[in-house]
């Protein structure tokens, strides 16, 4: 039974109509797009749904008489079906590539194939898509969400790489991160052959964009060679393991030392600014699965390429007042013992040199203040260049690629992270990492509110930036919250399998960020 005039949204006042059609006409209209209540039966009495007519269409016979009948086993339930969506879509699969192509205005054809594959794969997500379910437990040691990805095929690049079950316990790579790791996760890796098209097409991306600024066809295909098919392929061909952090103690120390600078001591400032941005960055370690031998040429070829006649000269014309990027392959830094094998490639990226406002004239008609010198040309300070380092560091059959700009800290974390190393300070020994010694998975991981936080530290308005806050939470912001993923087999009611995964959000969490949120009142 249609109750009328239950839950329809209250329609605005009406002005009269401009085109002589009649008000009526109008009011039928809106009645067939609005929304309404159906009173229907039920497992036990009957149910009232109420929603817009298309959704009532779908999802009445499910919410009042399969839904009753469902156990929840959670505090909280929420279900995502696409059928209200699907034909939608699919009217419109043939339009949108065209309308996206239009909006972006480009004439390039490897534009155009990664824009049509990219609206694609979203189709075809939502084709494959059953149902997306998540329940989540509350209790008074936290929060644990389950979510599940069901689906009833597996067209999509999505639903294969969420469905390949290659399930096995975290890798020794992963618990020989060091301990102040802030942010880490690992994943099993997929069939490299589902990323062939999307190499493909930023290959054929690169090519064109390289061919339109004027690069060397030589230099193209170099540029092909390195990105496309040598070095995304590194990140395609196995499993994979990230880790991040940050020296709290460097960082502290840089935005005390900025913070006590004198206004008018504009290169001290930027200096300090450089140095605060380096240590903000902080380092990264991401492991491939294949061996220096194959990792280190990679790092050679781009500082070679970088370096050749050709190259170069394109790129000196088109760098802007000489502000051209360099790259070389340098030595280890001091201090630090790293494998033999070792390859660092290190960035060094120029910036432009500022005025100083000391030495500013005033404007023409302006008194300027005795401080002030007279009218003449302005004196600059020249700015450090910010440098980027890169090291393939080899750790038995696989190689760590670590990343940052203080190359130092990089390098010692990543001497940290070997096999060989001790593993008295690393992940393996920090509190809270259960969840990820339970069984087999697909991937999993960490994240923490320090990790998320530090980026803040760049804020210097004030000191309440919410990592200055940091230090008055209860745990720091260091307790993580711990996420798995696995895949599930193919079954009578889930015909392409399934995706499973866990996020476990613990009290000490939860705890943090209720201060952090008071406290920023």
């Amino acid at each position: 039974l249609r109750v009328e005039g239950l839950g329809k949204k209250k329609k605005p006042a009406r002005r009269p109509p401009l085109d002589g059609r009649d008000q009526a006409d109008d009011e039928d209209e809106d009645d067939e797009e609005s929304g309404g209540c159906v009173l229907a039966p039920a497992a036990h009495g009957a149910r009232l749904v109420c929603g817009e007519n298309a959704a009532l269409e779908s999802l009445v016979p499910y919410l009042s008489r399969t839904m009753p009948r469902e156990k929840w086993p959670a505090d909280i339930h929420v279900e995502v079906r696409p059928e209200p969506v699907r034909a939608p879509l699919q009217e419109l699969r043939a339009s949108i590539p065209i309308l996206a192509r239009s909006l972006i205005g480009s004439q390039s054809s490897a534009v155009r194939d990664l824009v049509d594959s990219s609206l694609g794969e979203v189709m075809d997500i939502v084709n494959d898509a059953q149902k997306l379910t998540i329940d989540a437990q509350v209790a008074d040691t936290g929060v644990i969400a389950d979510t599940r990805f069901e689906f009833q095929s597996n067209k999509s690049l999505f639903a294969q790489v969420l469905t390949t079950d290659r399930a096995d316990s975290p890798p020794p790579a992963f618990w020989h991160l060091p301990g102040d790791t802030d942010t880490a996760f690992f994943g099993r890796g997929s069939d490299p052959k589902l990323f062939d098209h999307p190499r493909e097409l930023l290959a054929n991306l690169m090519l064109e964009g390289a061919e339109s600024a004027g690069v060397p066809e030589s230099e193209r295909r170099a540029i092909k060679d390195l990105v496309a098919d040598r070095m995304l392929t590194l990140f395609t061909s196995g499993s994979g393991i990230y880790g991040k952090g940050f020296d709290e103690a460097a960082i502290e120390k840089a935005s005390a030392s900025l913070k006590g600078m004198k206004p008018e001591n504009r290169a001290a400032i930027e200096e300090g600014k450089r140095v605060l941005l380096e240590q903000v960055a902080g380092w990264h370690l991401y492991q491939v699965s294949e061996p220096v031998a194959k990792v280190g040429p990679i790092l050679k070829d781009w500082s070679t390429l970088w370096n050749r006649p050709a190259f170069a000269k394109w790129a000196q014309a088109r760098a802007e007042k000489g502000m051209l990027p360099r790259m070389r392959i340098a030595p280890m830094p001091a201090g630090v013992t790293l494998p033999k094998e070792t390859v660092h490639l290190e960035v060094t990226i120029p910036r432009e040199d500022v005025v100083d406002p000391a030495s500013a004239a005033a404007p023409p008609g302006v008194i300027a203040p005795k401080s002030l010198p007279m009218p003449g040309k302005p004196k600059k300070i020249a700015r450090k260049p910010v440098v980027f380092h890169v090291f393939a560091v080899p750790d038995g059959a696989a190689t760590w690629l670590a990343f940052g700009l203080d190359g130092k800290l990089v390098a010692q974390k990543a001497a940290a992270s070997l096999a060989s190393a001790p593993d008295a300070n690393t992940l393996g020994k920090t509190a809270g990492m259960d969840p990820l010694r339970e069984g087999k998975m697909n991937g999993g991981g960490i994240a923490t509110l320090r990790g998320l936080l530090v980026f803040t530290a760049l804020d210097m308005k004030g000191d309440r930036s919410p990592f200055a806050a940091l230090g008055g939470l209860p745990n720091k912001g260091g307790a993580p919250i711990v996420f798995t993923g696995r895949a599930e087999p193919p079954s009578t009611t889930v015909k392409a399998g399934a995706s499973v995964g866990q996020v476990r959000v613990s009290r000490a969490v939860i705890e943090d960020v209720v201060k952090l949120v008071m406290s920023s009142r």
